[in-house]
């Protein structure tokens, strides 16, 4: 059975369980998820399947639970997806923002040469028609 009837008894359980109507969640979740430019393939029963046992301790609280997508990769559909609070899907989006960070090589020696020169430029110390700052000044 699916269509309006279905959705009205899908948001009366909804509303009885936690005074929250999930179809106006299910709206927010697809307009969040497609202002953040990640694809969401749900239909609303698809969506209720998975969130019905949870629906009493949904929120934004740390402790409360989201939606999260795994590895926070590919789009919002049956099967990318699990429940888990807020505090979870926080730290394992951290922890994959420091696995990429590491990933990248860090190139000091270039941040430091451009930085010098900023300062020295701002400091007002270099002449200005030398040109750019390079390796071989900081040897001299």
């Amino acid at each position: 059975m699916t269509g309006p009837r279905l959705y009205a008894e899908i948001r009366a359980q909804g509303i009885a369980i936690s005074g929250k109507d999930p179809y106006k969640a299910f709206l927010s979740h697809a307009s969040g998820a497609a202002n953040r430019g990640i694809g969401f393939k749900f239909t609303f029963e698809e969506w209720w399947d998975i969130w019905q046992p949870h629906w009493a301790n949904r929120g934004k609280g740390a402790l409360q639970l989201c939606m999260c997508r795994r590895a926070d990769q590919g789009d919002y559909e049956p099967g990318n997806v699990r429940i888990a609070t807020n505090k979870e899907n926080c730290h394992e989006r951290l922890l994959e923002w420091k696995t990429k960070r590491m990933q990248k090589p860090y190139r000091f020696r270039e941040y430091r040469t451009t930085l010098n020169a900023e300062l020295v430029d701002w400091a007002g110390g270099r002449n200005r028609s030398k040109g750019p700052y390079t390796e071989e000044e900081e040897h001299a």
